[in-house]
């Protein structure tokens, strides 16, 4: 896991060299798909952690070394299981956000459905929670196009809920996520895999 904020990411101009000399996009360093897309927000407060997918606990999932991606198959309802501390520049009780960076070897092939089923919250001295309460989606869908042309990372964002008994995040705070690729539902239309080289947490500061 690294920590960091937009500073320390390569100029879009670098980038578009670097893309240029790799023989595909997943290939490339995640900085520079990472300083290809838009994180959202405005100001200089915000930050995010960037979650290594490679290392993460999964259901059915495969990594594949020679892309050292996660493989959500077509064929099984595969998970992807993760957990995050929350920074020590963290804004508490704050709004978090999970952004999936995804992408496939198949262009054009339908879509994913990509679900947020289970979600966890750990904090010193306090109960733990551990519930099958799904993380929201922004745009309203768990769909995930797949890229027109591959294989070209996209992402899709989703809300972290609030704390179940009230207890509001603080910094140090643990937060379990869960996503599972929900292939058997009928938004699910593509038959390839679904990769994803990363996930990355949104977050403010003070």
């Amino acid at each position: 896991m690294v920590i960091g904020d937009h500073a320390g990411l390569k100029t879009l101009a670098e980038c578009e060299r670097e893309i240029a000399m790799c023989k595909s996009v997943v290939r490339c360093t995640l900085a520079c798909v990472m300083a290809l897309l838009p994180i959202g927000g405005t100001d200089a407060a915000r930050r995010f952690i960037g979650i290594n997918t490679y290392t993460l606990i999964t259901q059915g999932a495969t990594v594949f070394p020679s892309t050292g991606l996660q493989h959500l198959s077509p064929l099984s309802a595969d998970t992807l299981e993760f957990t995050f501390m929350l920074p020590p520049d963290y804004k508490n009780d704050s709004t978090l956000f999970i952004t999936v960076y995804y992408t496939s070897a198949v262009a054009d092939c339908g879509n994913f459905v990509l679900e947020g089923t289970r979600w966890g919250h750990f904090q010193p001295g306090k109960d733990w929670e551990d519930l099958p309460i799904a993380l929201e989606p922004q745009d309203g869908s768990n769909v995930l196009p797949a890229p027109l042309t591959g294989p070209v990372v996209m992402t899709k964002r989703y809300g972290v809920p609030r704390s179940a008994s009230g207890v509001p995040y603080r910094r140090g705070d643990v937060i379990l996520a869960n996503f599972k690729r929900k292939s058997f539902d009928p938004d699910d239309t593509c038959e390839a895999d679904l990769w994803i080289p990363s996930v990355r947490v949104d977050y403010v500061t003070p």
